[in-house]
């Protein structure tokens, strides 16, 4: 009978910790995949304005439009602030990386405003597609967020259960997965694709 109890405390012994470390891997796995394609959305969208702005820098030339600027500014920080998210990971990382996003955002907002205020580049058929693409690439990148954070989230549940959070820490694995926040363009909040 004390060789049946051992041989069960080893066989639980073993199992549980082995079960919880596959489920911490998968999610910690789905987390990381889930911020390869917010990474790979973000690119996206930033190789997007640069070629916006690229191709309407004419349209603006006698417009004096300094947002332009701006707006290749913000972005290219935006690009180098993604590249160390994504090296570190971590809260701070991914707040900055947030912040700026948030101010491309703003930025973008502002440029689409001009956009709508002047009649001749509102009815321009070439800068209304870009614009068009501007906002499918935005809602792409609200979509793998939201992706990312329900994953990140997921790991965080995960690695706060019993006994998950024990073996977590006994294997080394993170204590925490960060969501990643920034406030959308005004434009794509009310898009009936996000909404619906």
């Amino acid at each position: 009978m004390e060789i049946l109890i051992s041989l069960l405390l080893v066989v639980i012994g073993i199992i549980i910790p082995l079960r919880s470390y596959k489920k911490l891997v998968y999610k910690e796995n789905a987390y990381i995949e889930a911020f390869g394609k917010i990474q790979y959305a973000l690119t996206q969208r930033h190789k997007l304005v640069v070629k916006f702005l690229d191709e309407v820098d004419a349209y603006f030339k006698d417009r004096q439009y300094d947002s332009l600027r701006e707006l290749e500014k913000i972005c290219k920080r935006a690009e180098d602030q993604l590249k160390i998210a994504s090296r570190q990971l971590d809260d701070e990382s991914l707040q900055s990386l947030g912040k700026v996003e948030t101010e491309l955002n703003n930025a973008l907002w502002r440029i689409q405003l001009k956009i709508d205020a002047d009649k001749t580049l509102k009815n321009d058929a070439k800068v209304l597609q870009w614009l068009d693409a501007l906002d499918e690439e935005e809602n792409n990148v609200a979509l793998a967020r939201r992706n990312y954070n329900r994953a990140a989230a997921e790991y965080n549940n995960l690695c706060s259960s019993f006994p998950t959070k024990w073996f977590a820490e006994f294997f080394g694995r993170r204590s925490q997965a960060f969501d990643l926040k920034f406030e959308d363009n005004v434009a794509i909040q009310a898009s009936p694709k996000l909404l619906g």
